[in-house]
């Protein structure tokens, strides 16, 4: 091989191999000068914290870590002694109010008879009144004029004054029934609100008991399971969590330099550590209304001491459209690196 043919076949390797680099590098190029992207990025999802809305030993633990469950599925039962007892003592309470307000209508009942009749009566004792008035307006004018005697007259003033009497007697005991009858009223107006307490207290103790089976919310996969045997539940302390792998997006804290290229609707490829080589596809859903730093624990105070700009972060919601596939789930807490379009 002569010496001008040698440096020919180096020249066409050289360019062999500037093309091959550039066929690899420029697309990549291009790909990141059309899209931004961010190494602070992770999963994030739906997870439900589970804690007992009553206080109890803990019987039965139906379900194991890590274990998928179906929404309704017991998760673990606290003991229902008490809340039984509760639940018979509330009923028993509420029925005894029931059988109490029957009587008192019971008792209206029979007292509007009794006042029914009374009145009834009473039209008799006026008649027998008004009779009696007669009688001694005609006896009296006829001792004035001497035709009978006053012993006569006596006896018929007499009837006069039994008929008044009886008359205002069955007047009184009228006006006492109705008395009565208000009064009776009044009490089945007091135990109708003494039935209502009593079942909303059956109702309550009806829900207490139904919360002793602790049942998941919502499909997903039990983590941090915390709960045994034996243990007293306390009333909103968690001891497990469900974690819904359907239901996950990605948070990622984008520089505040970077926001502005980024639009909500914007296509987005997504790189997760765990996966290599596998590629997720979503949107960007949303921005926080703030950057990362203003929602810590101790937001930053730029106006005492020494003033150091720091580039902020904006958290961003990207959605996952990539169907949830069981060999490669994402839990929350992955590393991701999500590349967003900024066409």
């Amino acid at each position: 091989m002569t010496k001008k043919t040698k440096k020919l076949t180096q020249l066409l390797v050289i360019l062999i191999v500037l093309a091959g680099l550039a066929i690899y590098f420029i697309p990549k190029l291009v790909y990141d000068f059309n899209h931004v992207s961010t190494d602070d990025a992770y999963i994030d999802g739906t997870i439900v914290p589970i804690s007992p809305q009553v206080a109890g030993k803990v019987v039965r633990v139906c379900v194991k870590r890590n274990q998928f469950v179906r929404k309704g599925q017991i998760l673990f039962e606290i003991d229902k002694t008490d809340y039984i007892q509760q639940v018979k003592n509330t009923q028993n309470a509420y029925q005894a109010n029931q059988i109490q307000l029957e009587n008192l209508k019971l008792s209206i009942l029979e007292k509007q008879a009794s006042l029914e009749q009374a009145q009834e009566q009473l039209k008799a004792q006026e008649a027998k009144l008004l009779y009696a008035q007669k009688q001694n307006t005609r006896y009296y004018n006829l001792l004035k004029e001497h035709v009978i005697s006053p012993q006569e007259y006596d006896n018929i003033k007499m009837d006069f004054n039994v008929a008044q009497a009886n008359f205002n007697a069955q007047l009184a005991a009228i006006k006492q029934l109705g008395i009565e009858i208000d009064d009776l009223k009044t009490q089945t107006t007091k135990q109708e609100h003494l039935i209502k307490q009593s079942k909303a207290q059956l109702d309550i103790a009806s829900v207490n008991l139904s919360r002793t089976n602790i049942v998941a919310p919502m499909d997903g996969y039990v983590t941090k399971r915390n709960v045994e045997v034996g243990q007293y539940a306390q009333v909103g302390l968690p001891v497990l969590n469900i974690v819904d792998l359907h239901h996950v997006w990605i948070v990622a804290n984008f520089k505040e330099t970077s926001v502005n290229n980024i639009h909500i609707g914007a296509k987005a490829a997504i790189k997760v550590d765990a996966y290599p080589g596998k590629t997720f596809y979503g949107y960007v859903n949303s921005f926080q209304t703030g950057s990362g730093a203003v929602f810590s624990l101790l937001p930053p105070q730029n106006a005492v001491g020494n003033f150091i700009k720091v580039v902020q972060r904006i958290p961003v919601k990207i959605n996952i459209t990539t169907p949830y596939n069981p060999k490669t789930p994402l839990y929350p807490g992955l590393s991701v690196e999500p590349y967003v379009s900024i066409k």
